[in-house]
């Protein structure tokens, strides 16, 4: 489901901190927060989550969108001692939740504490735990290595359709070539999720993130909906007849959709289906 950009060399770190919404120095073995690298505009290319490897960081993002964020990254290198490479095939991504698969990892001593986005890293392998509300944990690392320092196998592993419901219900709208450069962080509640820091220094877009912020001007904001029947991503949500948000992604009939706040406890409508809002936790 997911793959790593390794960021190595001397000057990762810096790198890395003039280029992502999170402040870098808050990256550690124990904690594994998400992160937005943006554009310019301040709009979102992509969505990502940053660990510690024994090498510098990754970046673990969609594969979909991987070699472009590469390609993009590299362009602003510069003179940076910093290397950006795919772990490619090599890497591995797993999401577990049963007794018996958590039993593994606290077996292997890597069992993150019970807040959102902390983590644990031992010989190569990372866990995270998703948010306060679920058992979910999330593994990433070589394949080889998760095999080897848990015991995890594929029938530990949630269906994968599963693992984006989790992920959905925690807020989370992982970033698509088809949404890429699309949202602004606020948009996507970034910056309730943690993964902006208002406190460091530069990056792509920080003035305009910034300024929203401090403005309060973010009036639209994504939503948990339960859709009564079919849909499919970009499809519009309306409200007494008139469109007013639009889905940004989906799993089963669950969705995240970018609405207007004053209407996010409002039923909205899907053509001749009803989108009912979810309530938090």
């Amino acid at each position: 489901m997911f793959t790593e950009l390794a960021v190595h060399g001397d000057d990762a770190r810096s790198f890395l901190q003039s280029q992502l919404t999170q402040d870098i120095d808050r990256v550690t073995p124990s904690a594994s927060p998400l992160a937005a690298w943006c554009n310019p505009q301040g709009r979102v290319i992509a969505l990502m989550r940053v660990r510690v490897r024994d090498d510098g960081f990754g970046l673990i993002l969609l594969p979909e969108i991987a070699d472009e964020v590469k390609r993009q990254l590299l362009l602003y290198r510069l003179r940076s001692r910093v290397q950006v490479e795919n772990a490619g095939d090599t890497f591995g991504a797993i999401a577990v939740h049963d007794d018996n698969a958590l039993a593994k990892l606290e077996d292997a001593l890597l069992v993150p504490a019970g807040t959102q986005n902390s983590s644990c890293t031992r010989n190569g392998v990372t866990t995270v735990r998703l948010d306060d509300n679920q058992p979910l944990i999330e593994v990433y690392g070589a394949s080889p290595a998760v095999a080897d320092l848990t015991g995890l196998t594929a029938a530990d592993a949630l269906p994968e359709s599963s693992w984006r419901g989790a992920r959905l219900a925690a807020g989370i709208a992982d970033t698509t070539t088809a949404t890429s450069g699309i949202y602004t962080p606020h948009m996507l509640n970034l910056d309730r999720l943690g993964a902006v820091s208002f406190t460091k220094g530069c990056y792509p877009g920080q003035e305009i993130v910034a300024r929203t912020q401090h403005r309060g001007a973010s009036k639209r904001r994504l939503k948990h909906y339960r859709a009564e029947g079919d849909f499919n991503e970009n499809d519009k949500l309306a409200y007494d007849n008139k469109e007013i948000g639009e889905i940004v992604c989906q799993a089963g009939r669950d969705l995240l959709a970018l609405t207007p706040v004053e209407t996010h406890d409002a039923i909205l409508t899907l053509g001749q289906t009803r989108a009912l809002p979810v309530a938090p936790g």
